[in-house]
């Protein structure tokens, strides 16, 4: 068989969740019938039954009025009427405690089962003999509940104790286990040992096994001081590790950051350059654009012009050559004509001059000569008209040949037009395909921007996550030595623990002022308390109570 554990506490100390007066969703209404109800006496009457003698017997001994206790002992002590809700004094006394005890769990000893039968026994056993062992501690109120996953015990009393000074009757812990022989350091640990041991032999009676003591440390296990004392050290090392992580987790946040923002405002300048290059490059391109027309017109004025003076070219040369043939006919009939006159002068010369300008010549060669003159005669005015005709021919030639050099001309210009208004076209195209890069870089940047933007947002986020972090550790480890109403302080620090807590507190504020973070720094000087993200840490460390078992108890 299993063995199981016993489980021995402070409770919260809920007179109404004890009594039922209301509900949680854990408990089996069904069942709550059965539980086991030893002591229900309102508190203000049980203050009265225990301290209102003594009140008495202190005013009487008081000569002076304002000494004397005005009221009741509980609104005197806690400033406020009696109340189910465990409150504390200025002087750091509760108006009860509550001790939770349990046998075993849902698994080995849930309600409903042969094991928890045994268990409800056990407790009702152990409960039975309670005042009889802590005469000290009055027993108000106390309840065994069976209509939850597991049978378990809320005693709830008040400590009483004897002084010599003051009331003779107190509400006082530490001297109620005295007078129950429990002293020094570790009494209260003694007390709960000297407990546990009593419902351990309970439990052994009725045949229940219960685990070794060394297997119990659980939800009633308390430390020694020196065990306190070494818990706590191990505690504040690992704050002092996690600290020293936050650190340098925040100096690697802030370093990133810094060059994050260092690439962004790279990246803006950058977008800026590319941005006036754009516009630049519009400009560029609309002038280009402009010049381009402008020189489309004159390309197309020119090879107007261009065409016509290439036809009016090829008509003039259509002319010169028909001026040509004429020509040279004309110069066939010069070449004619001057040979008859080189013909006449042989003769000439060939013959006897006679006196007086006379000439004897043959008949023949008269008779030949007559036709030639003839012919000459009849010709002379139409070589005067050749010969005319030639020097205009000859005029209209070297007026075609300057109109020839000025198309030309104007040829080579228009060619040259022509290649201007190429390379503009290659340039414009050059541009057009620089400004349609530039705009996609402009979009990859753009995209880039976005993505660094959201980078910084996360980073933003989480570096103050961690500083709020940082801070609340900080505040959380300063509760070790300043706390006086949660029960995290710690009582015998030495010097050195409470300067290593001072230290942290210090460095922190410090930090917290050097990277602008007043209302931190602010905070961690004036507070210290446990947040709610580490008060959810701190519960998922302890022990939970029994879940639910819906099984009904017969």
């Amino acid at each position: 068989m299993d063995s199981s554990s016993i489980s021995q506490c402070k409770g919260k100390g809920s007179i109404g969740h004890n009594n039922r007066e209301y509900y949680a969703d854990n408990i089996d209404r069904e069942r709550t019938p059965d539980n086991i109800i030893f002591v229900n006496q309102p508190i203000g009457e049980a203050y009265n039954e225990l301290f209102g003698d003594a009140v008495q017997r202190y005013n009487d001994k008081q000569k002076r009025p304002c000494r004397r206790i005005k009221g009741d002992y509980y609104e005197n002590l806690f400033k406020r009427p009696p109340c189910n809700q465990v409150v504390e004094s200025t002087c750091k006394r509760k108006s009860f405690y509550e001790d939770l005890v349990q046998v075993g769990d849902k698994d080995d000893c849930g309600c409903g089962t042969a094991n928890g039968k045994i268990a409800e026994k056990c407790l009702t056993e152990y409960m039975n003999d309670f005042h009889k062992r802590n005469p000290n501690f009055h027993v108000f109120n106390a309840v065994l509940h069976v209509d939850e996953a597991t049978p378990h015990l809320h005693i709830n009393y008040i400590p009483v104790g004897h002084y010599k000074r003051g009331m003779d009757t107190q509400n006082g812990y530490n001297q109620a286990l005295s007078e129950m022989g429990f002293t020094g350091a570790d009494c209260f640990r003694n007390w709960r040992e000297r407990e546990r041991q009593v419902l351990r032999d309970i439990c052994k009676a009725h045949s229940l096994e219960i685990k070794p003591k060394t297997e119990e440390k659980g939800r009633g296990h308390s430390l020694t001081v020196t065990e306190y004392k070494e818990e706590k050290d191990k505690i504040t090392a690992e704050f002092e590790t996690r600290i020293k992580t936050l650190e340098k987790n925040e100096n690697a946040l802030v370093t990133n950051f810094l060059e994050v923002e260092h690439q962004v405002q790279k990246l803006k300048a950058e977008r800026d350059e590319l941005n006036s290059q754009v516009e630049e490059s519009a400009t560029k391109v609309e002038l280009l654009e402009e010049k381009r027309r402008i020189l489309s017109t004159d390309n197309d004025n020119l090879k107007i012009k261009h065409n016509n003076t290439w036809f009016e070219l090829t008509e003039t040369q259509r002319q010169n050559k028909v001026l040509a043939e004429k020509n040279n006919t004309l110069e066939n009939k010069i070449l004619w004509y001057q040979n008859l006159h080189i013909e006449i002068d042989k003769v000439d010369d060939d013959n006897k001059k006679l006196p007086l300008g006379k000439t004897i010549v043959n008949t023949e060669a008269y008779e030949k000569i007559k036709e030639q003159a003839k012919s000459y005669r009849v010709n002379c005015k139409e070589i005067t008209k050749i010969r005319k005709d030639k020097e205009e021919i000859e005029q209209k030639q070297i007026a075609l040949d300057k109109r020839y050099k000025e198309v030309e001309q104007i040829k080579t210009e228009a060619d040259k037009k022509y290649e201007l208004q190429a390379n503009l076209n290659r340039e414009y195209q050059r541009v057009n395909d620089d400004l349609q890069r530039i705009h996609a870089e402009v979009g990859n940047l753009r995209q880039e921007n976005t993505e660094l933007r959201g980078i910084i947002t996360n980073l933003k986020k989480t570096l103050a996550n961690s500083t709020t972090a940082f801070k609340n550790a900080v505040k959380a480890v300063g509760m070790l030595r300043w706390d006086e109403s949660s029960g995290y302080k710690v009582e015998s620090l030495t010097p050195k623990q409470e300067r290593l807590i001072d230290g942290i507190a210090n460095h922190a504020r410090n930090w917290f002022i050097r990277n602008d973070y007043r209302e931190f720094a602010e905070d961690v000087s004036k507070r210290i308390d446990v947040s709610s993200e580490i008060e959810a840490e701190i519960d998922k460390l302890t022990p939970k109570p029994p879940s639910l078992n819906r099984g009904r108890s017969r």
